[in-house]
């Protein structure tokens, strides 16, 4: 009876073995390291786990504009498929049914392979190549202005994903398709670049983690990898594990890395990279490393990928003018201990309050009772014409990120800070009303935030008394105004606004204003002082120094810069008629207005502008 039942036990192991896609792992004998010959990228390239012992190799070859995509076969060293793609294309580093997905940067289009590196379709995309595909490739997730969007390939607008904390979005860290569990940094505050971490679900909006800290994040199954960076050890620290069980592993664990340090998805393992090495850190409760030199791999071995199904890790780094590939098992390697990690409480939770105080701040905080219709009259103004206005002390945190320093006008007495914010509010409400319907709100993003922001203060420090500075900040135009100057108000608004304009203009276009084109328009051999120290007030060539067809700037304060100089032919051609009147008859100030107003009319939408102010002497 034993005799039977064992062979019958035999016969039935023997007839699993032979079903399609069934088999035992047997364990291979293979080598701690491994050079593959096969493959020799001459340029970086990207490598991606493709199933078992296979990988997919991408670089592009940017004088002959071609990309070629192999399928290597780490065990067997060989190039199982190959592929040359007209073009440059980047591979997004996540796998697709059935294949995957390039991206042509340039043109803003998606090509997509099958398993067998053949074509199988393309897709323009609606905004831009840097978000993520849903595990079958019909979902599209992507940023427009810090906000998270889903587009269906198939066809169909962007919809706004909703997420139960509104949060506004940097980028897009990690993104595990196949749990819909993605990464993303998000902005602190509206007025920095300060960021935390969150982890969402895209199919349902919820947040399972929701923090301060700025991470790097690698998503697998359950698993997390964070990697933060530590400014006083100049390295990364690593918080790792799954499920409730995480440790923490200090930066100082990591020093010979020189600070970098990436984690290899679906891996317990994190690559340390230096100068001339690398290093291979095993995480968990123990760290442990091993030196890539002293297993035969010299250099720096900044593209890499794990084989989950192999537990075998693959590698490049550049020998002899091309990117040698290595396999690697780690089970054969040597690690040496490092230190114990530390036990740490799940980082999975959620700080509802970052995502509130985020939008406190863009709301603003109260003002106190002597400001109650000075308020009021800001909303007025916001609500007209689709910008901000700061007072006292909701300038704050805005006034900090000017480069210049600023005192905020609730160090003023209150009937001093009453009667300059008043006054200034009244210059602005007629300055704003000289601009064609809508200018002002084209500042604003595509989702209807950010744009011109007025920040009204006390005083802003500079050598020669400025009453505006203007400045930028991720979506903000800041223009900050001196409620204290008496005089010419109107005009130092339209001022500061050229300068805002022409920041906006330059974000989109950095060439807008050639220098060339604009510096003919000068006096031969003149060098605007660009130290913004004043000079001479009798300048030759301004305005009432010289005769009309000899005048190239306004004043004197024009010569500081090229950007004065056209923010100053802005402000008197908006506020100053007379003036206006005698410098249009200059052939330099006529060819520098027509410039600007050119610039304007290429980079914002002017329907139903008609003539605007600025215009109107043309």
């Amino acid at each position: 009876m034993k005799r039977k039942t064992t062979a019958a036990l035999l016969a039935a192991l023997c007839f699993i073995l032979l079903l399609p896609g069934c088999g035992l792992r047997a364990a291979k004998e293979r080598p701690a390291v491994a050079a593959l010959s096969c493959t020799a990228p001459t340029a970086l390239s990207s490598l991606y786990p493709a199933g078992g012992s296979c990988l997919l190799v991408t670089w592009a070859d940017y004088e002959q504009n071609r990309t070629t995509v192999q399928l290597v076969d780490a065990d067997a060293d060989t190039v199982r498929q190959e592929t040359v793609l007209d073009g440059v294309w980047d591979l997004k580093e996540q796998s697709l049914s059935g294949g995957f997905a390039l991206c042509d940067r340039e043109n803003v289009v998606w090509q997509f392979l099958n398993s067998r590196l053949e074509q199988t379709g393309t897709w323009t995309a609606a905004e831009n190549v840097d978000g993520w595909f849903s595990p079958d490739g019909g979902t599209y997730y992507f940023l427009r202005d810090g906000v998270l969007f889903r587009q269906q390939v198939d066809g169909g607008q962007p919809e706004r994903l909703p997420l139960s904390c509104d949060l506004r979005i940097l980028d897009i860290t990690a993104f595990d398709a196949a749990a819909g569990r993605m990464a993303v940094q998000f902005f602190l505050s509206p007025y920095g670049s300060e960021c935390g971490t969150a982890l969402l679900d895209v199919t349902t909006g919820q947040l399972s983690m929701l923090c301060a800290q700025r991470y790097q994040a690698a998503l697998e199954g359950d698993a997390l990898s964070l990697l933060a960076f530590d400014n006083e050890k100049m390295g990364y620290s690593a918080l790792t594990g799954s499920g409730g069980t995480f440790f923490f592993a200090d930066a100082s664990l990591f020093t010979d890395t020189a600070g970098d340090l990436y984690a290899l998805s679906g891996s317990p393992y994190l690559m340390g990279v230096a100068t001339g090495r690398s290093t291979l850190y095993a995480t968990g409760a123990h760290i442990a490393a091993c030196s890539l030199p002293d297993a035969g791999i010299a250099g720096e071995m900044y593209s890499s990928c794990y084989l989950p199904e192999e537990r075998l890790l693959v590698g490049a780094v550049y020998q002899d003018g091309a990117f040698r590939l290595y396999a690697m098992d780690p089970a054969q390697l040597t690690f040496t201990p490092v230190a114990d990690a530390a036990p740490v409480p799940s980082p999975l939770t959620v700080d509802d309050a970052l995502a509130q105080s985020y939008w406190s701040a863009v709301n603003g905080a109260g003002v106190t009772d002597s400001l109650q219709e000075a308020r009021r009259l800001a909303d007025t103004l916001e609500d007209a014409y689709g910008v901000r206005i700061l007072l006292s002390s909701q300038c704050r945190e805005a006034a900090a990120l000017c480069d210049k320093d600023i005192t905020l006008s609730d160090t003023m007495s209150a009937d001093a800070e009453l009667a300059g914010i008043s006054a200034m509010l009244d210059s602005m409400s007629r300055a704003f009303a000289l601009y064609p319907e809508g200018f002002l709100a084209q500042f604003r993003n595509s989702v209807g935030e950010g744009g011109l922001c007025f920040l009204l203060v006390a005083h802003i420090a500079s050598d020669y008394g400025v009453v505006g500075c203007a400045y930028d900040s991720a979506d903000w135009q800041y223009i900050a105004l001196d409620v204290q100057a008496d005089y010419m108000r109107d005009g130092t608004v339209c001022h500061e606004i050229w300068h805002a304009t022409e920041n906006e203009i330059r974000s989109r276009d950095y060439t807008a204003f050639d220098w060339d084109e604009w510096n003919r328009l000068n006096p031969e051999g003149f060098l605007y002082y660009g130290d913004g120290t004043m000079q001479d007030p009798a300048q030759p060539w301004t305005l009432y120094s010289s005769p009309l067809e000899d005048v190239h700037f306004v004043d004197s304060y024009s010569c500081v810069a090229a950007t004065e100089d056209r923010a100053r032919i802005m402000d008197f051609f908006m506020t100053h008629d007379d003036e206006a009147e005698l410098l249009i008859q200059s052939p330099y100030i006529r060819a520098k207005l027509q410039i600007m107003c050119d610039a304007v009319r290429r980079y914002f939408d002017t329907d139903g502008w008609g003539t605007p102010r600025w215009e109107r002497l043309l």
